[in-house]
């Protein structure tokens, strides 16, 4: 069996080549769904991530400034589509990968 993972920046074509895959009758994991899935349904990994990763955007991004790794645009959270704060680290910053942070109120 060969693992072969799918990853890429926004507009890079990784939708199409899922969709692709999913035509061909090949067996795809789907792990952004999986994960979304265990945190709104599972108490144990929702009581993990709140308490290793319950921390305010605001106060990440001074975490961020410190190792260095850079905010898109003037480094203040903004409204995403959700309704929530996002922010967005500085691909450059994370080995060409655009990395959106949003707080899940």
């Amino acid at each position: 069996m060969r693992i072969v993972g799918i990853t890429g920046g926004i507009g890079s074509g990784k939708s199409s080549v899922l969709k692709l895959i999913e035509s061909k009758n090949i067996t795809k994991i789907n792990s952004d769904q999986i994960v979304n899935n265990l945190l709104r349904v599972d108490s144990k990994v929702i009581k993990f991530c709140k308490i290793n990763f319950d921390v305010h955007i605001d106060q990440s991004t001074k975490n961020f400034a410190k190792n260095n790794i850079r905010i898109l645009g003037d480094g203040s959270p903004k409204t995403g589509a959700h309704g929530n704060p996002v922010i967005f680290l500085n691909p450059t910053d994370t080995n060409g990968t655009l990395i959106e942070l949003e707080e899940v109120k």
